[in-house]
């Protein structure tokens, strides 16, 4: 029989009572729907849709797991919600290397197979076989802290450097406010590592470095370090360039750059990214990825961004291309 976990937006006006007709799907085609404690006790405040879950839990047509299991039992994983749920499941799904079904309960749902008029045809089609997996590049980061102290001299930490190394301790510098139930040595981003400064903060002064070699020094309000999938997202509201899904490389973009020749960069999935705040920000510097608030940065800090090596693995179910998507998802002409 086959498992399919399922993660659920439960800020989603009426997802309990779709989830209650998801499981009708799957009873109908043998299969096993997983759900994690959290959101079955969640479905309590959901009224006449709790019943139904557990009227499905106790007739066995209805799994419930902890979370942890949530990313190891199931043969796929289906998200119930938009864009920023799926962002939210990547980084433990690409590392359990299990395939991901989004079905759209949002906005534009980029990373969504269906909308949710689509969303049972889609499911059935996936039990019986009939799919596609698109596999989506990572990116993952590390830091170097200097305890705030402004170094305008040094060289970019190497490729192979430790995870947030701490210059001034003993123990490294971790991602602490990263994620609450962060277990992995590096975070993973589908969509973009970013580096900006605080809501209320001057520009930084940064310099840009690849593979060792010196690009250029910006003062703006950040930069951005974009997947070919986040190439849709802040990148392109930023001014950057749009990448083929399926590409190997990354997008380079400044966020509002005080710079009349400031632009975009491009450049391959095999090189190294350094950036090393110089000044400004007043203290308040962040490194963030997929828009989760990631970790403070310093005066002299070195921001090292890769590619990781996970892929996000996407569920496709329907023949549209990236084009057709980008066109069906946003008022652009192509």
């Amino acid at each position: 029989m086959k498992k399919a976990g399922i993660i659920i937006n439960s800020n989603k006006p009426g997802v309990y009572e779709y989830l209650c007709e998801v499981i009708g799907v799957f009873a109908k085609n043998n299969a096993m729907p997983v759900i994690t404690v959290a959101d079955y006790e969640k479905a309590a405040r959901s009224g006449a849709a709790y019943v139904n879950l557990k009227n499905a839990k106790a007739n066995g047509t209805l799994e419930t797991v902890s979370e942890s299991e949530l990313f190891s039992i199931p043969d796929f994983l289906i998200v119930l919600g938009g864009d920023g749920t799926i962002l939210a499941a990547a980084e433990k799904a690409a590392q359990a290397g299990i395939p991901v079904l989004g079905i759209n309960l949002g906005t534009l749902g980029y990373l969504t197979d269906a909308d949710i008029s689509e969303g049972f045809a889609s499911i059935e089609k996936v039990l019986n076989g009939e799919y596609k997996i698109e596999k989506r590049m990572t990116l993952t980061a590390s830091f170097v802290i200097e305890n705030g102290r402004e170094n305008k001299g040094g060289k970019p930490p190497s490729a192979q450097s430790e995870f947030c190394e701490n210059k001034s301790a003993t123990q490294p510098h971790v991602f602490n406010e990263f994620s609450a139930n962060q277990t992995a040595k590096q975070p993973l981003a589908l969509n973009e590592f970013c580096v900006s400064k605080g809501v209320l903060s001057r520009m930084i002064t940064f310099s840009l470095s690849v593979n060792g070699s010196y690009i250029n020094t910006y003062r703006a309000d950040g930069i951005i370090c974009a997947t070919p999938t986040g190439s849709t997202a802040y990148n392109l509201s930023a001014g950057g360039p749009l990448l083929s899904p399926w590409s190997d490389m990354i997008a380079i973009t400044p966020i509002c750059p005080h710079d009349l020749f400031a632009r975009p960069t491009v450049v391959s999935g095999t090189d190294v990214i350094t950036i090393k705040i110089i000044s400004g920000g007043d203290g308040e510097i962040v490194l963030s990825a997929d828009g989760r608030h990631a970790a403070k940065l310093t005066h002299g800090s070195e921001v090292l961004i890769k590619a990781s090596e996970y892929y996000m693995s996407i569920i496709k179910t329907n023949d549209l291309s990236f084009f057709d998507v980008l066109r069906k998802k946003m008022p652009i002409y192509l």
